[in-house]
C-alpha cells in the first residue's frame, strides 16, 4: 500500500511512492531522535529495525 496514492494518478502510478510501511517507520524515527539526538552508527541501526518493527505492527493492527 502506498502512503500517498490519493495524489498519483490511477492511470500513471509513480513506482518510486512511498509505501505505507516507510512512512510509518519514519514517523517512528523522529521521536526516537527527537529524545535522543547524540547516538553511535551501532544504535541507528537498532533504532531503524525498531522502527520498522513498530511499522510491521502498525500494519498489522490495520488488518482488525
Amino acid at each position: 500500500m502506498k502512503a500517498f496514492s490519493f495524489l498519483s494518478q490511477k492511470d500513471n502510478e509513480n513506482k518510486n511512492d512511498m509505501d505505507l510501511r516507510d512512512y510509518f517507520a519514519g514517523q517512528s524515527l523522529e521521536s526516537f531522535f527527537s529524545v535522543n539526538c547524540d547516538t553511535t552508527r551501532g544504535e541507528m541501526k537498532e533504532y531503524a529495525q525498531t522502527c520498522y518493527d513498530m511499522a510491521d505492527a502498525m500494519l498489522e493492527a490495520r488488518k482488525k
